[in-house]
């Protein structure tokens, strides 16, 4: 036992390597500080340190052979992996568990990605914190062993560098301490190169002169100031923005992937499910409201949540403990239990600062959890169920009344331009209300005013008179819009009063929630409570929301007639001039005698009416035929194109733009701005994801696809596009190879 204490003990070169190393590396993992809320990477990421130095030190003193210490160097991770960074799967928070021990593994492999794409700050959510563990303890382990080992090298200043670097990388653009990780950092490790560089040196006298390390001192010190004071100042020092890699990674939900969550208006508003309880809120103010969704974007079908990262959409990302916020309003903490869930939405309120989840699914759903920071709405794509409850903290502010909000002004970061591909209909409609208000804002309220006042409320049925179809597609607002009293439920009024606000040039968003009406601290909403809503940005204010659908019991009327068009009267054309008959049958136009009829008749020639029936109905089969062989031609040429036509990337990946295409003429949906991994998921055919997966190799790999690889990518798109056609009868196959669609979109 005394040879080996003796073995361990470290001499003074290997005391100042030590300290040298271990400050090092922590301040590696003080980048991580951007990242969480409060101190985490620190109790974290020190102790990882100091175990992995103490890990290498023991290792390299005893000269263990490679393959040995690398098994016992992951041992103790796995081992300390629990009480240092996942308390909550340690047991007793402080002892190794095989919880940890799995915990750990997976946030190895998978928490860069994860913290990559959670929303600043992240906290102790999840299993993130293996990021910094892991950091911490390869950059102790590795420097001290580096530096114990090869006494004569500089090798061991790497680690330490590495570790800054990946912290910075996983960091953001704001960097955590320029002080730290640039002055401190450089002047150490410049200094402990110096000693060890001076260390391995053969010289006849072995002291040190104190003037040359006073120099030596002095030249640091000013570097250090000259780094402080006048490097930010020089020219261009701030000309380029900060490389992180969470700006180049794409969070991995997409809400496009769900279907519109206002098509789901009538699963909580029908008469055989309305009374059934939805959830119960717990602490949210009187007048608040409680969205469920909200979306950003009208596709012509549905609104949809995009999530495209803009300031009208959002992006869904994880969170940790805490949420940003813009500090305005009263913050409250409102309690959440789930008693009927619909999707993958999560109802939040107001401007959202925390979320937590409580219950026996609770650290599940705060994996899965992504959050919108500027739509303050979130989704979990496993979905709620039933007895789940979360509590989050927000920030409510409380909205101005009509007169003071038709006086707001808008958030002067949207700039006010008229959508030009909404119909005239609402144009029209939108312009008659809006009348001459002063502010786009005012037009807002105007606009909400009219569609309450002329209105009416109808959740359709069987026995509704007159008939409300459900849904929200153009051809349905259209009906809606088009005649003098507009009717229907939440779903139609918010969508139609989104186009009209488009219509004005003012940003909307269309939110299907709850509002405290009640005013009760403890209030239990049913299907029948649910509503829809605009909301837009106020300066001053935030996102405020504007409310058009009328009361309930304001019933439409049967009687009432489409709308007139007599207001804006459009130029008709004079009528056609009468041309009277003729007094007298010209000769030539005098029919044939009875007789000369049978002798033309008799002599095989084709019947009048056989010939007139030929040019009614030929004509325009020959013109659709010709139509049709038009575009199947137009087809071929652009897949052709596709497939002999650029760089063998490019024509790799026309393989999978040719099944894409080929579902847009079936008729399904395929939404925008999505990768090519999301479309096959979407598409969902067999065969699909394997040519989307070959089309990504051949665009982002490193070498170009050969011949082969080509044909190969264009035999598995052809195989799956005859997979995607037997879901189809025949009539459905003739129908998508004539259809017209995907020329039209073809870039």
């Amino acid at each position: 036992m005394a040879r080996f204490l003796d073995r361990l003990r470290p001499e003074r070169a290997d005391l100042l390597d030590l300290a040298f190393g271990l400050v090092l590396a922590a301040l590696g993992v003080i980048g991580f500080r951007t990242v969480f809320s409060g101190g985490e990477e620190l109790w974290v990421g020190i102790p990882a340190v100091l175990v992995g130095g103490a890990t290498g030190y023991v290792l390299a003193r005893f000269r263990v052979a490679l393959l040995p210490a690398t098994a016992v160097a992951i041992l103790v991770f796995l081992l300390l992996g629990g009480p240092v960074a996942l308390h909550h799967r340690a047991v007793a928070g402080v002892l190794p568990s095989p919880s940890a021990v799995t915990g750990l593994a997976d946030g190895t492999v998978n928490g860069w990605k994860q913290l990559l794409t959670s929303l600043p700050p992240a906290g102790d959510a999840g299993d993130l914190l293996a990021v910094p563990y892991l950091c911490g303890y390869a950059g102790g382990l590795l420097t001290i062993a580096l530096a114990v080992r090869f006494p004569r090298r500089s090798w061991c200043a790497l680690p330490p560098a590495a570790v800054l670097a990946v912290s910075v990388l996983m960091g953001t653009k704001r960097p955590a301490s320029l002080l730290l990780q640039g002055v401190v950092f450089a002047a150490l490790t410049l200094a402990w190169v110096a000693i060890r560089h001076q260390r391995a040196r053969t010289v006849a006298h072995r002291s040190v002169s104190r003037s040359r390390l006073a120099t030596a001192g002095a030249l640091l010190a000013v570097s250090a100031l000259c780094g402080v004071v006048i490097g930010p100042r020089l020219p261009g020092a701030q000309s380029e923005d900060r490389f992180v890699l969470r700006d180049e990674v794409e969070p991995p939900w997409n809400p496009l992937t769900e279907p519109s969550p206002l098509i789901s208006y009538r699963n909580y508003t029908d008469q055989d499910v309305r009374e059934d309880p939805i959830l119960t809120a717990t602490g949210l103010p009187d007048g608040a409201r409680l969205r469920i969704a909200s979306m950003d974007a009208y596709s012509g079908t549905v609104w949809q949540a995009t999530g495209d990262g803009s300031l009208l959409a959002g992006e869904y990302q994880r969170v940790g403990a805490e949420i940003p916020g813009d500090g305005r309003g009263r913050e409250a903490e409102v309690e959440i239990e789930i008693r009927k869930p619909e999707g993958v939405w999560v109802p939040l309120g107001g401007d959202v600062t925390s979320l937590r989840f409580e219950g026996d699914r609770a650290a599940r759903l705060g994996d899965d959890l992504r959050l919108s920071v500027q739509t303050d709405t979130a989704a979990v794509p496993s979905e709620l169920q039933a007895g789940d409850r979360y509590r989050f903290t927000a920030d409510f502010v409380e909205a101005p009344d009509d007169a003071a909000l038709a006086d707001a002004e808008l958030d002067p970061r949207f700039r006010v331009q008229a959508a030009d591909d909404v119909p005239p209909d609402f144009v029209s409609r939108g312009a008659e209300w809006a009348r001459d208000q002063a502010t786009p804002i005012g037009e807002m309220v105007a606009i909400a005013d009219g569609l309450q006042t002329e209105g009416a409320y109808t959740d359709g049925g069987e026995e509704a008179n007159p008939v409300s179809p459900p849904g929200h597609s153009l051809r349905r607002l259209l009906d809606f819009i088009d005649i003098e009293q507009p009717f229907g439920n939440g779903e139609q009024f918010a969508a139609a009063q989104g186009l009209l606000a488009r219509t004005r040039g003012v940003p909307a968003r269309v939110v299907m929630g709850f509002v405290n009406e009640s005013g009760q601290r403890r209030v239990t909403f049913r299907g029948e409570d649910l509503e829809a809503w605009i909301e837009v940005p106020v300066a001053g204010y935030g996102w405020v929301a504007i409310d058009g659908t009328p009361p309930e019991d304001q019933l439409p009327d049967p009687q009432k007639q489409p709308r007139s068009k007599t207001d804006n009267p459009e130029p008709q054309p004079p009528p056609p001039t009468t041309i009277p008959p003729p007094t007298s049958i010209p000769e030539d136009l005098k029919p044939q005698d009875p007789d000369e009829e049978e002798k033309d008749d008799s002599g095989g020639g084709v019947p009048a009416w056989l010939l007139v029936a030929a040019t009614v109905v030929g004509a325009p089969v020959v013109v659709l035929g010709a139509t049709a062989g038009l575009v199947v031609l137009l087809k071929r040429r652009r897949r052709d194109r596709r497939r002999t036509h650029g760089s063998p990337s490019e024509r790799v990946a026309g393989s999978f733009s040719e099944l894409v295409d080929y579902a847009r003429d079936r008729g399904d949906p395929v939404p925008p701005r999505t990768t090519r991994a999301e479309l096959s998921t979407v598409l969902g055919t067999a065969g699909v994801g394997a040519v989307a997966e070959r089309a990504d190799t051949a665009v982002f790999g490193a070498a170009d696809p050969t011949d082969d690889d080509i044909d190969a990518a264009w035999d598995e798109s052809a195989t799956a596009r005859r997979a995607m056609a037997a879901d189809l009868d025949r009539k459905g196959r003739v129908l998508a190879a004539v259809n017209p669609t995907s020329l039209r979109s073809d870039r």
